[in-house]
């Protein structure tokens, strides 16, 4: 089985793959560049994130398996293959993306680079603040969990403030 191995990475990480790749199917021939002769051997593509055009002319090709999570390079490609594409799913990473846009939310709400600025500067002085709950995001499940709560703490149809509100946290 020849399968192809191509992207936009770094010689060093790019033999990293291939080894740990290798050593997992070790019947497998792997190519580093699409051959010019016998293209149709190569079965699968194992790709990160690939200059455009570099799949076509694989006629044998039945599948394309992204190392990365996002795709939206390879689907922008005109000429990519008309066959299956996996992407990676990594739980860990998913955590870690959350997290960092987490991180970049709240320093913005809470003027982290503000204050970061006036550490270099060697001044201090406070800023107004808004806490991220304030401003809201605008998701419907924030409705939703606001809601929810609303019916957990006061009953169903409650407002808080409410006759029925007050009625049902006595």
């Amino acid at each position: 089985m020849d399968l192809l191995l191509c992207g936009s990475f770094d010689s060093e990480e790019r033999d990293a793959w291939l080894v740990e790749l290798q050593r997992a199917m070790p019947e497998a021939r792997w190519h580093l560049h699409a051959p010019t002769q016998n293209a149709e051997r190569i079965v699968a593509a194992v790709v990160a994130n690939p200059p455009p055009g570099s799949l076509q002319g694989l006629p044998g090709l039945r599948l394309i398996q992204s190392l990365w999570a996002g795709v939206d390079r390879l689907l922008d490609d005109p000429s990519l293959p008309e066959v299956p594409l996996a992407r990676m799913v990594d739980p860990a990473m998913s955590a870690a993306m959350a997290e960092t846009a987490l991180w970049a939310t709240l320093s913005l709400h809470r003027r982290f680079f503000d204050y970061a600025q006036q550490q270099r500067d060697r001044h201090w002085y406070p800023l107004p603040q808004r806490r991220a709950a304030a401003a809201g995001n605008g998701l419907p499940g924030d409705r939703l969990e606001s809601a929810r709560w609303r019916h957990r703490r006061h009953g169903a149809g409650a407002r808080p403030g409410s006759a029925v509100a007050a009625a049902g946290t006595q």
